[in-house]
């Protein structure tokens, strides 16, 4: 079975590390990559956007998943 690549934004607070332990632990996820604030797309594939930044990052990726 191919796992679910999970992307993390706000990967650097203490909830996007968590979530990050979390995935490396999992036989069904792989971490696709974290982001912060001054990234720009979503790592090569990204199957979920886990966001856990800002109401203007989730803004900022949101528009980043649509596309």
């Amino acid at each position: 079975m191919q796992k679910l690549a999970v992307a993390i934004a706000g990967f650097n607070g203490r909830m996007g590390q968590r979530l990050a332990a979390l995935i490396e632990q999992s036989d069904d996820l792989t971490l696709a990559g974290g982001l912060e604030h001054d990234d720009s797309a979503l790592p090569p594939g990204t199957q979920v956007l886990v966001d856990f930044s800002s109401p203007e990052g989730y803004r900022r990726w949101l528009a980043a998943c649509e596309a």
